[in-house]
């Protein structure tokens, strides 16, 4: 790395730490300190008897990891098994090309208040949303 960059990153460091002493309103403005203290704690949880555990960041990272792989899993399956309907049937070409062609410009964060309307909260409304978007972007390529 040039040291022009390295001084550049220490810079605004410093200036950050500066500025947060000035506001004094930790809850607001944190200095980097501060930020990496708490960074640290979510990432590493201590655990009983001298033994490190994964913090609340990183399982929450799997959960959602998870999410994903279930919603892209459903993606690519639906999108094999329709790919070759469609294929196939100039019938099933017919039928769907339109719906699908009508909902993929649609944003992939327009589905999300949908998916929570539908489904709720939890498990289901993000692996529909994950699997809906896969299959539409999936379908663009």
């Amino acid at each position: 790395m040039r040291p022009l960059r390295i001084l550049s990153i220490l810079l605004f460091l410093l200036i950050w730490e500066i500025a947060a002493l000035i506001v004094a309103l930790p809850q607001l403005f944190p200095t980097p300190v501060d930020v990496i203290i708490a960074l640290k704690d979510l990432l590493v949880a201590p655990g009983p008897a001298e033994t490190v555990w994964a913090g609340e960041l990183m399982g929450n990272t799997i959960i959602s990891l998870w999410r994903v792989i279930v919603g892209f899993s459903i993606a690519a399956i639906s999108g094999v098994f329709l790919g070759i309907i469609i294929g196939y049937w100039q019938k099933a070409r017919d039928l769907l090309e339109p719906v699908i062609e009508i909902m993929r410009p649609i944003p992939p964060l327009a589905w999300i208040p949908l998916a929570i309307l539908w489904f709720g909260l939890g498990f289901k409304p993000a692996v529909w949303v994950c699997a809906l978007v896969s299959a539409l972007v999936g379908c663009a390529l």
